[in-house]
């Protein structure tokens, strides 16, 4: 009988001291920083020097706040060799970038979803896209679904179009704001 008390006791005891081990000891706080939180998720970008000038024919990245919240037109597809597409339906694609993370577009054909990410260097990264599923003849869906997939970073032009740069500079994509 004295063993089958023992032996619960015992095992309660390590687990105390295991317990008060874990919890007493210090806390390095180099490795784990506090962050604090902000106003907004939306990163912000900050300048350090005000003389630094921008290679010819570049412009500063565009804040997520000015695509953010606004739906956006599909103008044209160009790719780096000069090819270029453009919707044979004016208007008929669209994206809307919502301000927490998701966005909603529709093409000639279907309407499609999917979440994307935003960094303040302009990265731009589109999750996996789900779409109704219509079939229509000779449309240009599947050309515009595959380069939103492979968006990797984001400008606004002098105009104020959206520009959509495709992993390894291969295309953009332009939209007007709607």
């Amino acid at each position: 009988m004295n063993n089958k008390i023992i032996i619960p006791v015992a095992v309660l005891a390590i687990i105390l001291i295991a317990f008060y081990f874990i919890n007493s000891s210090p806390k390095d706080e180099a490795i784990i920083p506090e962050v604090s939180p902000t106003a907004t998720s939306t990163p912000t970008v900050t300048s350090t020097s005000t003389s630094q000038k921008l290679p010819g024919g570049s412009a500063p990245i565009a804040p997520a706040s000015a695509i953010q919240g606004k739906t956006w037109t599909w103008v044209n597809l160009v790719e780096r060799t000069g090819a270029s597409t453009s919707p044979k339906k004016a208007d008929a694609f669209s994206i809307t970038l919502g301000t927490d993370g998701n966005l909603v577009g529709k093409t000639d054909c279907n309407g499609f979803f999917g979440s994307y990410q935003i960094g303040s260097d302009g990265v731009f990264t589109v999750g996996q896209l789900g779409s109704t599923l219509m079939f229509c003849e000779g449309s240009q869906e599947q050309v515009f679904t595959n380069a939103i997939s492979k968006v990797q970073s984001y400008n606004l032009d002098a105009q104020g179009n959206l520009v959509l740069t495709l992993e390894g500079n291969v295309a953009k994509m332009t939209f007007k704001k709607k």
